[in-house]
């Protein structure tokens, strides 16, 4: 029995593929569904997807069953979620840059200095400064975060690669 996950295969047919090798069709009509037995949750819409894990069931016959490396495979497992993850970390840090920089147009904007005006509270000046120094506050730190992710998952990854050669993988 080997444990695997779905990386960047399109269908159950292509995973089988790529772990038994070139099957004929009624073997991996077999295949699929010995697979379809042990993994269940494979049979819901949409389950087949990129991070789903399934076990892979043994084979008799002619059949060659999947070389084992689960740890090497764990971990290469990983490295690619993290080279998938990385990217969607920058661009949500990058969004929130974006509405920082909404937020100081709208309040250095003549509407809203209009509207403090029109309130006429010792409070309105102290108000419009403390806004000004959270969203600069909050800007920077995200400014940090971005810069400090790249390295962390580089750094990481490089880590996991070493592991994974000395376990005997690919390391990518």
């Amino acid at each position: 029995m080997r444990i695997v996950s779905v990386r960047t295969e399109k269908s159950l047919n292509q995973l089988l593929d790529k772990y038994y090798g070139g099957l004929e069709a009624a073997d991996l009509q077999k295949l699929r569904e010995a697979t379809l037995e042990a993994n269940p949750h494979l049979r819901a819409s949409g389950a087949f997807q990129r991070g789903a894990v399934l076990v892979l069931p043994e084979v008799k016959g002619d059949l060659k069953n999947p070389a084992t490396n689960d740890a090497a495979d764990g971990i290469g497992a990983v490295i690619e979620e993290l080279h998938a993850y990385a990217p969607s970390l920058r661009n949500e840090l990058e969004e929130r840059r974006k509405a920082l920089a909404e937020t100081t147009r709208l309040y250095k904007s003549a509407a809203f200095k209009k509207s403090l005006e029109a309130a006429r509270s010792e409070d309105t000046n102290g108000l419009a400064k403390s806004l000004a120094a959270v969203v600069k506050e909050e800007d920077d730190a995200i400014k940090e975060s971005l810069g400090a992710v790249g390295k962390a998952v580089d750094a990481f990854v490089n880590d996991l690669q070493e592991l994974e050669r000395k376990l005997g993988g690919t390391g990518r």
